[in-house]
């Protein structure tokens, strides 16, 4: 049973997979931090913990069981994973509605069934280089996405008849493949609004599909914006 009084946790090093079985399922701990030994974050780890808005890694943790951090709704950005993070499991952060900034490293090549699932808050998702698929309902209900980076590998964008993977995001998205992804009309551009930024190196393929999706006033290839790479 986990003391409501506690809300700072610091684990001792020795552990290599932290809090399995649920260990510290619906804590109240407010800041964890977990030592240098822990490579694994278990399932459902600190499920529902709605007081955690800070997790510190000494460590390289390569994977995060299902779960781990769902309802956690204090948390405004993702632990520092880096590029040791290699797995993610599914639902990981469904729910965490305080959640703003997005940024997953290409180390992730695949982002699994809701795992950013009703996250309501998030602003701003950066994919990174080497990010290959993405579940058609990772970021379902994510309502308040403004800014949309996604990697050139990107280019298994899963499909559902009942959800789109990006279904209003509004403000800009920057694509960094030279040819628009198979799939891309149904799983994103439902209702969007705003600016769709291309490569340069892109531009005619880019152009040809927006023109085909009554899309065109929205592209505009990097050499139109004032950086090199808006989505950065």
């Amino acid at each position: 049973m986990v003391n409501s009084s506690v809300t700072n946790l610091i684990i001792l090093p020795g552990w290599t997979e932290y809090a399995p079985n649920s260990r510290y399922r619906g804590g109240s701990f407010k800041r964890i931090e977990l030592p240098e030994t822990v490579e694994s974050i278990g399932s459902m780890a600190f499920y529902g913990n709605t007081s955690l808005s800070e997790v510190v890694l000494k460590g390289r943790v390569g994977s995060v069981g299902d779960q781990a951090f769902y309802g956690c709704t204090s948390l405004i950005s993702l632990p520092d994973f880096g590029v040791a993070l290699t797995n993610l499991g599914t639902e990981v952060f469904r729910n965490c509605t305080g959640l703003k900034d997005v940024r997953v490293a290409g180390s992730v090549c695949e982002i699994p069934s809701k795992t950013f699932y009703n996250c309501t808050g998030i602003e701003r998702v950066v994919l990174e280089e080497g990010v290959s698929s993405i579940a058609y309902d990772a970021f379902f209900y994510d309502y308040a996405i403004k800014t949309l980076s996604l990697p050139s590998t990107a280019m298994d964008l899963r499909t559902s008849t009942s959800y789109s993977q990006f279904p209003r995001v509004n403000g800009v998205a920057t694509f960094h493949q030279k040819e628009p992804p198979a799939n891309l009309k149904k799983t994103f551009l439902t209702e969007f609004s705003g600016v769709i930024y291309y490569p340069p190196e892109g531009e005619a393929a880019w152009q040809a599909f927006l023109a085909e999706a009554g899309l065109s006033a929205y592209g505009k290839s990097w050499s139109d914006a004032l950086e090199s790479d808006p989505g950065s």
